[in-house]
């Protein structure tokens, strides 16, 4: 069974898990765990938690599965990181063996 290790780690299960999936070999889904809030503009209670550089990550993971033509079926991976910009990628078979 795979289980997210933010889940288990928010449960206080983090030692129950025998292995942690490196992400370099298993990306997230494009936008994996992006949170959205809708405020007013005029609202700024919650212009702290709002980063520039998440959402730069977040349109640059959907753009690679949209440019990929992908969506809920499809099994393609992206993880945008800060260092260098970088854009990491991947599309793997229906049946996950390449």
């Amino acid at each position: 069974m795979v289980l997210a290790a933010a889940g288990l780690d928010r449960l206080g299960l983090a030692d129950t898990a025998t292995q942690r999936l490196p992400a370099e070999d298993f990306l997230p889904d494009p936008g994996q765990g992006a949170l959205a809030i809708q405020v007013r503009r005029d609202d700024s209670l919650l212009a702290e938690l709002s980063r520039a550089g998440d959402a730069v990550a977040v349109r640059a993971e959907r753009g690679t599965m949209y440019a990929l033509l992908g969506g809920c079926t499809l099994p393609i991976g992206a993880e945008h990181t800060s260092a260098g910009l970088r854009l990491t990628g991947c599309v793997t078979a229906l049946d996950g063996r390449h």
